[in-house]
Parts: structure tokens; C-alpha cells; sequence
């Protein structure tokens, strides 16, 4: 029998879960500004103003001032303190064309918690000559039993200041460091679109300790660009691309998908993406620097996603290649940008807002709309890739047709020039001299000739490798996480006897995950363009990097690494490419050396020393393997010679001529300091 009672009550909340929808889903400080000046933009404000004061230490404090429309009381109470619930209209389009993009206050809650206390200055439009006051006494929520035990009053009294917000977070308790004020000072500027002009909305970032930072993403070099694709997609669905050159003329135009009758299933939008060919014979050097194209597109660089009229994190930011450009451009690297040397952005107003975001506002829920969406800007970028390649290759077809012609006018022209010589024994001589050249110009083409079928194995090779360790990324992603999931529930579950029975077998997931991460980091890290160009190369650190990426290998194959750096810097002239694959095959040839059957198991080392000598640098590579045996040593260099069943036999044939290309010299002993096999690489420092 059920007892009837009249005894009633409701939920609450202890304010520790201010914190957890605060601070735990909103980690970064700079979020939940951006956050706060979405608000502005909602708000119709023309202008908004972020001040920092001293906030690289404890106490600081944090000013957001906006000439929006303000609040009034009920905005405040059961808008701007609602968690969780959004009073805005979001498909609904003001008059001055803005739709809303603000979120429900969790980023809100976490920028306002970040100082001990909070004060809220509100005058709203529809209430002239009045402003709204209320303050946060973050401590005194936090001690208190119940969120709702907590009241906050509102003061209201008369102003003659215009409408418009004004936030004061003061006494920050975590500071602020670089990093997170550069991250902060990047979204403002990328937050209303730095390609053109604002629809009137200006945001304004006030810092002392920051002012160079701010000016140099301010910069401009969009004029510099070598090309630009324009591409949109219609009401219909159907969608359109152009190319343009550095003039403004139309390269080519096409419809997209190439070749293809299907529409895009998302609302109306429009890509454009700027690129750089990053090289010095396409710049004049006098009205701009190539480093500081480079600085700036390593400063707002990325394709960007504006929704609503402002941008969506995290598309666009550092390493997050949301369009899979740096794969393409291992798959196929002629005439494929990369997410170094582009800036682009995908404009979609959405009106119905069929994009939508998750809880923690870090861009869209991948639904079908924006699947399509990534659809249609790589499909943009696919068809653009392929018809600047037809440029180029018809370009290269030209030049190839014409070289054999130019090259047998030259000689006929040196041959003539012999004949007019007016003495007989000074006319054979030089028929002589020209009659060697030609052979050994031959016999110089025919054996470049066939390093190119080399090179070019080994390219099709590498890229291939490249494709396949981009894809591996993601298994490798989810052992890891399986991994910290299996530990979790296995401590849950078999208590004290996790230790003795689950740990192990755990930790060795973990420790295969993080190998095979960094077998498929080695192809994409070693296709970086940059590295091919010849610069100054500093030894030490180009070799420590090297053994940085091989530290999981290393660790698994339980070798020790050491590198004895030179008494003074050994910089030489080269490329950072050439040297890495020196450093890379001779520390691959030791790993297998070490790990191969018969070979010993215990205090495997592998030791690096880099000396200066003179005018020369020397690297001395040892390792205490069984050294090397059943083979020539004079042919160890040669393409295909290799004393494993496994190996190519191509990675010391790659380390000699990387070696001879530097103007240097290599030698190998077979069984040196450690007992292993001691490689000498000799280099000319600059």
C-alpha cells in the first residue's frame, strides 16, 4: 500500500559543478573570452574591447567592453545567468543581416570564473539613461552548500553612457602565459575574418606586455599570393570553381565534382584559398621577405570555417589539416598546396542551422551537412590540383620536345666556331678537346639516367609509405585509447590484482601503440619541402631531432642512444633533408643490427659523437652490434647489396651519395670502438 505524503523538494547542485561545465569542458582560457565577445557580436555591438592588465601573474584582471544593445534585468537574470539554455533566436536574421552564434553560456561560465570575482555593467538600449550593475563573489559561491543558496542582486542606477556591456574579471587566479594570449590574440584576429573588411564589427585586443604579436598578424600579404581558387556551392546544390593567377586572370574554370552529376547536400557557401609558392624566384626579394610570409602564415596560415559570419575552431589552427591537404600532397606533391603555405577560409551563413556544435564549442558535430562540406572543399582542391598539374606537365613535355633540338643547335654552333679557328694544329686540338666532351657528356647522362630510375623507386616507395602511415594514425588512435580504457576498467574491476595480472599486458599495448606512431610519423616528416632547400644546417641539432622521432623505436628495442655534441656549433651549407637521411639510414642499420636474431640482448648501444675539426666536421656512428660480416666491404655502398633478407640494400647507397652531394666524404669500419660496424661521415663546415 502506497502511504501518501505531502512532502516535496527539487534538485540541487553543489557549486562544484560550476567548475566542471566551466572549467573542465572549456580547458583553455582564451575559449571562453572568444565566448564572451560572441556575445558582443550577438548583442549588435559595433565595436568590442579586450584589456589585459599584468595578467602574467596572479591578481590581474581582465576588461570586455561593448556598445551593444546591453541587457536589461530579466536578460541578465534568466539570459546571461541561464546555463544551459539559450534565450537567442538562432535562425532568425536581424536587421542589420547578423545571425547568432553565441552558445548556452558554457564558455560564458568559464571565462567569468577565471578571477575570484566578477562584476557585470550592463545599459540597455530599450532602457535609456539606466545601467544594470551586479557582482560575482566566486569564493563565496564555491563555499556555499547549493548553487541556488546563493543570490545575486542587481543595482540599478541612472547613466548618461550610452548602451552597451562591460565585464571586469579581477584578481585572475591562474595566469596567463604567452602561449595562451598569442592563442587569444590569433582568434581575435581570425574571429571576424581577415580577408575583407568587417560588416561592422571591429574587436580590439589592448595588451602592453603583447603589442608585437598583435602587430604581426595584422600584417597584410594577400597581394603576394601566386594563385587563388574561388569556388561556391548554390541553393541548388550545384558547384562552381575559378583559379586565378597573381594578375587576376582566370587560369581555368570548372564545375564541381569534376565530371560528376552530384550535388552538395548543404546550405550555400563559398571556399577561397590563397597560395604561396614559398621559393625565391618567385619573389622580388627588395618589396617583400620571404621569412615574412613564412611568419605570417605560420601566425593565421590554415583554412579557416566562418559560420554565421564568425569563425569555428578548430579549423584552421596549427596541425589540424581538417581537409587531409598534406596527405594529398604526399600521395601526389607537384603542384599540391599544404597547410604550410595557404590561407583560405569556407563561408557559410546557414541560416536554418543545419551546422550544429557540440557541448564544449569546439567545432561542428560531423553530421552528412558537414561531411558535405569537407566534400565540397576538397573536391575544390582535387580539381584544382589536377589542372595545375596538366599545366605543369604540358610545360615539362615542352621543354623536354625542345632540349634535344636546343641542345644539337648549341653543339653545331660550338662545332662551327671550331671550324672558323684559323690555325690547323689549334683547330684539332680543340676538336679533340670537343669530340672527349660530348663522350663524357654521354656517358654523364646515360649514369644520371639511371639514378633517376633509382630515385624515382625509391620516391614511389616513400610516398606510398606516406599514404599508408597517415591512414595507420587512426587504428594507432584507437589502441591507445582502448588501452586507457582497458586500464580504467580493469582497475574497476580486478582491484589489487590489476598490478599482477592486467598491468603488464596493458603497458604493452601502450608501448607498440607509441612504436607504431612513430613509424608512421617517419615518411610524411622526412617530405616536408622546406627541407630539400639548401640553407644552413646545424649537425647536432639536425642529428638530435632524428633520435628524437626514433626514442619509442629505441625505447622498444631497449637500445641506449647517445650523441657527444662538438665543442663549437658545426654548421655547414646543404639541406636539412640530405642530412637527416644520412642520420636516418645509419641509425636504421644499427636498430637492425641490434635487434636481429643472434645479436646480443643486453646494453645495446648505439653512440653518435659530432666533432669539429678544423674546417671540417666529422660524425663518428657506432653501435655494439655484431658488425658487419659476410659481405664485401667495398659493396656495402652498392644499390641492392644488404646482408638482411629484409632490408632493400638502397639505405647506404643513399647515405653515399647524400654524403658526396655535401662535397664529403664516408669509410666504415667493419668492427669498431663498440665491436659494432663505425661509420665516419667527413663534411666541409661553413
Amino acid at each position: 500500500m502506497t502511504i501518501p505524503s505531502d512532502n516535496q523538494g527539487h534538485l540541487r547542485f553543489a557549486p562544484d559543478i560550476l567548475k566542471r561545465l566551466g572549467e573542465e569542458l572549456i580547458p583553455n582560457p582564451e575559449q571562453g573570452l572568444i565566448e564572451l565577445v560572441k556575445n558582443s557580436y550577438d548583442a549588435d555591438a559595433n565595436r568590442c574591447e579586450i584589456s589585459l592588465t599584468k595578467v602574467s601573474r596572479r591578481g590581474g584582471s581582465i576588461v570586455i567592453k561593448d556598445d551593444g544593445k546591453g541587457m536589461t534585468v530579466d536578460d541578465i537574470l534568466s539570459g546571461f545567468f541561464m546555463i544551459g539554455r539559450s534565450r537567442k533566436a538562432p535562425r532568425v536574421k536581424r536587421k542589420n543581416g547578423r545571425l547568432t552564434v553565441g552558445d548556452k553560456g558554457l564558455g560564458r561560465l568559464a571565462a567569468l570564473r577565471l578571477g575570484s570575482s566578477t562584476t557585470i555593467i550592463s545599459r540597455p538600449k530599450s532602457e535609456p539613461g539606466i545601467e544594470h550593475t551586479t557582482t560575482i563573489d566566486w569564493a563565496q559561491i564555491d563555499l556555499a552548500e547549493a548553487i541556488e543558496d546563493i543570490k545575486l542582486s542587481i543595482t540599478s542606477l541612472p547613466t548618461k553612457d550610452k548602451s552597451g556591456t562591460e565585464i571586469y574579471i579581477d584578481q585572475i587566479t591562474n595566469p596567463l602565459n604567452t602561449e595562451d594570449v598569442a592563442r587569444l590574440t590569433r582568434e581575435l584576429v581570425l574571429l571576424k575574418d581577415p580577408f575583407e573588411t568587417s560588416d561592422g564589427f571591429d574587436v580590439v585586443l589592448i595588451s602592453k606586455e603583447f603589442q608585437e604579436y598583435v602587430k604581426r598578424v595584422n600584417e597584410s600579404y594577400f597581394e603576394f599570393a601566386n594563385y587563388r581558387l574561388v569556388a561556391s556551392v548554390g541553393k541548388n546544390g550545384e558547384g562552381i570553381a575559378d583559379v586565378y593567377d597573381s594578375s587576376g586572370q582566370i587560369l581555368f574554370s570548372d564545375t564541381i565534382p569534376h565530371g560528376k552529376s552530384k550535388k552538395y547536400k548543404m546550405p550555400p557557401a563559398k571556399f577561397e584559398l590563397w597560395v604561396w609558392i614559398l621559393s625565391s624566384e618567385y619573389f622580388n626579394e627588395k618589396t617583400v621577405k620571404l621569412p615574412e610570409i613564412r611568419e605570417w602564415l605560420k601566425s593565421i596560415g590554415g583554412v579557416h570555417i566562418y559560420h554565421r559570419g564568425i569563425r569555428v575552431r578548430p579549423y584552421g589552427d596549427p596541425g589540424f589539416d581538417w581537409l587531409d591537404m598534406n596527405l594529398a600532397r604526399a600521395r601526389r606533391p607537384e603542384e599540391r598546396p599544404s597547410t604550410n603555405n595557404v590561407i583560405g577560409r569556407v563561408i557559410i551563413n546557414d541560416p536554418k542551422l543545419r551546422l550544429d556544435q557540440p557541448t564544449n564549442r569546439i567545432g561542428f558535430i560531423e553530421n552528412e551537412v558537414f561531411n558535405e562540406v569537407r566534400r565540397f572543399a576538397k573536391d575544390s582542391l582535387e580539381w584544382m590540383g589536377k589542372e595545375r598539374l596538366k599545366i605543369a606537365e604540358a610545360r615539362r613535355e615542352s621543354e623536354k620536345r625542345s632540349a634535344p633540338a636546343e641542345s644539337k643547335n648549341a653543339l653545331q654552333s660550338l662545332r662551327a666556331a671550331v671550324k672558323s679557328a684559323s690555325q690547323k694544329d689549334e683547330k684539332r686540338n680543340i676538336e679533340d678537346a670537343l669530340e672527349t666532351f660530348v663522350k663524357v657528356k654521354n656517358s654523364e647522362m646515360y649514369i644520371l639516367q639511371d639514378e633517376l630510375q633509382l630515385y624515382r623507386s625509391l620516391a614511389t616507395a616513400g610516398t606510398t609509405s606516406a599514404v599508408f602511415a597517415h591512414e595507420s594514425s587512426k587504428p594507432i588512435t584507437v589502441l591507445k585509447s582502448s588501452a586507457n580504457t582497458l586500464e580504467r576498467r580493469g582497475r574497476k574491476i580486478a582491484g589489487e590484482r590489476y598490478d599482477a595480472q592486467l598491468k603488464e599486458p596493458i603497458n604493452r599495448i601502450r608501448s607498440v601503440s607509441n612504436s607504431l606512431s612513430s613509424y608512421s610519423k617517419f615518411p610524411i616528416f622526412h617530405l616536408v619541402r622546406r627541407k630539400r632547400k639548401i640553407t644552413e644546417v646545424d649537425l647536432r641539432e639536425t642529428w638530435q631531432t632524428i633520435a628524437e622521432l626514433f626514442t619509442p623505436l629505441l625505447q622498444e628495442a631497449q637500445i641506449s642512444f647517445s650523441i657527444e655534441p662538438p665543442q663549437s656549433p658545426c654548421i655547414i651549407n646543404g639541406s636539412i633533408a640530405m642530412i637527416e637521411s644520412i642520420a636516418t639510414n645509419l641509425l636504421t642499420n644499427s636498430i637492425y643490427a641490434l635487434t636481429k636474431r643472434g645479436a646480443t640482448m643486453v646494453e645495446r648501444q648505439v653512440n653518435v659523437k659530432i666533432i669539429h675539426q678544423g674546417t671540417t666536421a666529422r660524425i663518428i656512428h657506432s653501435d655494439n652490434g655484431r658488425g658487419i660480416q659476410n659481405i664485401d666491404i667495398e659493396k656495402i655502398w652498392n644499390p641492392g647489396e644488404t646482408t638482411s633478407n629484409q632490408g632493400t640494400g638502397f639505405g647506404l647507397t643513399i647515405v653515399r651519395d647524400s654524403v658526396s652531394d655535401l662535397n664529403g666524404s664516408v669509410a666504415v669500419i667493419p668492427s669498431g670502438s663498440l665491436g659494432g660496424a663505425e661509420f665516419f661521415v667527413t663534411l666541409p663546415i661553413k
